[in-house]
C-alpha cells in the first residue's frame, strides 16, 4: 500500500496532498512534483514499480505456500494408540496431496493391515532444507509421537543453506533465483571416504562339524532365520524347536547366547540376561564374556542406561577372566563415557589399556576427550598426536586432533595437520568440513568447491544435519528410516551415518532403474529438478510406498502380512 500511494502521487500533475503518505516519501527524496516528471522522478517511478512487482511475487509465493501447507496438514490426523509414521522432507514429500508418497503409503498400509493400523503423517514442506527440518524435529516429535520417521531430504541444501548468510536468503524469490542458477550447474564430483569404524563383533555360528539334529535342524535353522533372514516370527519358531532338545539346549553356551540375543531384540532385557547368565556359566572365558558385553553395549551404541549396565556386568566378568585384556579395558572405559557417566572410572580403564599398549582409536579419542573436559589440553594433544599413525592409521584420530585445534583457535596447527591428513586421506569429506570451518572462524573465504544437486551429500551442513537428526531420533527410541532419492545410490547416506547401526535404509536406485526400462521418464516424474529425477507422479509415489513397506517388513519393523 505504501509503494502504491507513493507511485500514484508521483504520477499526478497536481500538487500532492501532504497529509497523505506521499509527503514523507517526497520529502525524503527531495523531489518536487511538476507537470512533466523529470528523469530522476521517472527513474524513481520505474524503480518503485519494480519493487512493487517483486514484493507482489514474494507475497504470492509465501501465500501460496502457506495455503498449500495448510491443506496438506489438514490431512494429518493422528489417532490415539495408533502407531505413527512421520514423513519429513521437501517438495518431493509434500507435493501431490493424495498422490504423494506418504498418502499412497497410508493407503497401502490400510489395505495390508487394515484401516487405522498405522497413521502416516506428511510433514514435508516445499523448498525446505535440512537446517529447518533439524530445527523443527523436536516439535514434530512432540506433536505426533511417531514410532518411525522417514526422511527424504537434502537436495535443497546447496541452494537454500549458505555458509555465508545474507539478508537476501530470507526471501523466497532470491531462493528461487539460486535454484534456477544451480540447475545449470551439473557437476559429477564425488568424494569417497576411507574412514573406518568399529562395529559389533558378529556372533559365532556353529560349523557343520556337529551333525546332530540339535545343530542341523535346530541351531542351524535358527541362525538362518534370525541372523540371515532377520525374521523374528520364524526365529521364534526355530527357538522353540531348539528348546525341545532340553539337554543339548541347556548345555550349549551358544544356544543360550542366541536365545538371549533374540530376547534382547524383542525388548525383553530380563529374559535376555537370564539366558546370557546361563551362557557365561557354561563358558566363563574372556571371548564369551566379550561377545555378550559387546552385544549389550552396541545395542544402542551405549546410550541406553539399562543395556549399558548389562554390558558393564559382563565386562567385569571378562576382566575377571583376564584382568589385562586390552579389548575389555577399552570397552569398559568407553562404556563409562556413556550414561550413567563416570569419567574417573573411564579414564582409569582407558589409561590402563594405553599403558598395556592399546592404541585403538577408541582408547585414544575417548581418553583425550576426558582430558579436554578437565582442561588438561597438553595431555589431550599429546595423546592424540601419539595415536595418529596407530591401528591402521584411521582418520578418526586425525579428525579429533584437527577439531581440538579448531576449538582451541590454534588455526596454524589445524592447517598443518589438515595438510598432512589430506595427503594421507585424499578427497576425504571430513577434510572439506574442517577446511570450511577453519576458513569461517578466521573470516576467510570459504574454499571454492562447488556443491550441486548431484553431489550435495558432500555438503558439510547436509552431513552434519543428517547425523544430528538420526542421533536425536535414536535417543528417543524412534526408528530412523533414511530414504534415498530415485536413481541415486544409497552408499553416500550409509557413509554419512556409518556410526549408527540402528538406521534402516530405503534405496530407490534399482527399482527406478528397472522402471525406466518399462516406462518413459514422464510417466514417473513431472519435471527434472534433480537433473536425473524430478517430482513424483502417482506411479512413482506408488513405487516408493511399495518399496518402503517391503523394506520395513524385511527389517521386521512392519509385521509380515
Amino acid at each position: 500500500m505504501f509503494f502504491h500511494s507513493v507511485y500514484s502521487t508521483l504520477r499526478t500533475n497536481s500538487q500532492p496532498d501532504y497529509n497523505r503518505v506521499a509527503k514523507p516519501a517526497i520529502l525524503l527524496l527531495n523531489v518536487s512534483c511538476v507537470s512533466q516528471p523529470s528523469k530522476p522522478v521517472r527513474f524513481l517511478q520505474n524503480s518503485l514499480l519494480v519493487l512493487c512487482s517483486i514484493a507482489f511475487i514474494e507475497l504470492a509465493m509465501r501465500l501460496s505456500g502457506a495455503v498449500y501447507n495448510k491443506i496438506q496438514r489438514s490431512q494429518n490426523k493422528p489417532l490415539t494408540g495408533t502407531p505413527v509414521i512421520l514423513c519429513l522432507g521437501e517438495s518431493t514429500t509434500a507435493w501431490g496431496l493424495q498422490n504423494s508418497y506418504p498418502a499412497r503409503l497410508q493407503s497401502k498400509l490400510d489395505q495390508i493391515y487394515g484401516p487405522k493400523s498405522y497413521v502416516v503423517i506428511n510433514e514435508g514442506v516445499a523448498a525446505t532444507n535440512t537446517d529447518v527440518i533439524r530445527e523443527k524435529l523436536n516439535e514434530k516429535i512432540e506433536t505426533y509421537k511417531p514410532k518411525i520417521v522417514i526422511t527424504l531430504m537434502g537436495i535443497n541444501d546447496v541452494w537454500a543453506i549458505s555458509d555465508n548468510t545474507s539478508p537476501l536468503d530470507d526471501f523466497k524469490l532470491y531462493k528461487l533465483y539460486k535454484l534456477v542458477r544451480l540447475s545449470y550447474e551439473n557437476s559429477n564430483d564425488s568424494v569417497k571416504s576411507t574412514s573406518q569404524t568399529v562395529t559389533q563383533p558378529p556372533p559365532e555360528v556353529p560349523t557343520a562339524a556337529a551333525f546332530s539334529p540339535f545343530y542341523q535342524a535346530g541351531v542351524g535353522e535358527f541362525v538362518k532365520a534370525f541372523y540371515e533372514k532377520k525374521d523374528l516370527a520364524l526365529a521364534d519358531q526355530k527357538l522353540k524347536y531348539l528348546q525341545s532338545f532340553k539337554k543339548e539346549f541347556a548345555s550349549d553356551e551358544m544356544a543360550q547366547y542366541f536365545a538371549g540375543d533374540l530376547a534382547l531384540l524383542k525388548g525383553n532385557l530380563k529374559e535376555s540376561d537370564l539366558y546370557m547368565e546361563k551362557s557365561i556359566k557354561l563358558d566363563p572365558r574372556l571371548k564369551n564374556a566379550m561377545r555378550i558385553a559387546s552385544l549389550y553395549f552396541y545395542k544402542n551404541s551405549g546410550t541406553d542406561v539399562k543395556t549399558n549396565l548389562l554390558a558393564r556386568k559382563y565386562l567385569e566378568l571378562a576382566l575377571k577372566a583376564e584382568p589385562d585384556s586390552i579389548d575389555a579395558l577399552a570397552l569398559m572405559g568407553v562404556s563409562y563415557t556413556k550414561p550413567p557417566l563416570d569419567d574417573d572410572k573411564a579414564l582409569a580403564h582407558l589409561n590402563k589399556a594405553w599403558d598395556l599398549g592399546g592404541r585403538h582409536f577408541d582408547i585414544i579419542t575417548h581418553s583425550a576427550g576426558i582430558f579436554i573436559n578437565r582442561g588438561l589440553f597438553k595431555e589431550a594433544e599429546e595423546r592424540l598426536i601419539s595415536g595418529l599413525y596407530e591401528e591402521g592409521d584411521v582418520i578418526w584420530v586425525w579428525k579429533e586432533l584437527i577439531d581440538f585445534y579448531i576449538k582451541q583457535k590454534r588455526f596454524e596447527d589445524a592447517e598443518k595437520y589438515l595438510k598432512k591428513a589430506e595427503t594421507r586421506f585424499p578427497g576425504n569429506v571430513f577434510m572439506d568440513d574442517f577446511r570450511t570451518e577453519v576458513a569461517r572462524l578466521q573470516n576467510k573465504p570459504v574454499p571454492s568447491k562447488i556443491y550441486t544437486v548431484m553431489n550435495f551429500y558432500d555438503f558439510p551442513p547436509t552431513r552434519r544435519n543428517y547425523k544430528a537428526i538420526v542421533n536425536d531420533l535414536l535417543l528417543k527410541n524412534i526408528t530412523p528410516v533414511i530414504m534415498q532419492y530415485p536413481r541415486r545410490s544409497i552408499e553416500p547416506l550409509k557413509e554419512i551415518l556409518k556410526s549408527y547401526d540402528e538406521v534402516v535404509y530405503v534405496s530407490n536406485e534399482a527399482n527406478f532403474t528397472e522402471a525406466l526400462k518399462k516406462y518413459d521418464y514422464n510417466t514417473l516424474f513431472i519435471d527434472n529438478f534433480g537433473n536425473d529425477f524430478g517430482h513424483f507422479t502417482l506411479t512413482s509415489s506408488d513405487m516408493i510406498a511399495d518399496n518402503i513397506i517391503v523394506t520395513l517388513q524385511k527389517e521386521n519393523i512392519l509385521p509380515q502380512p
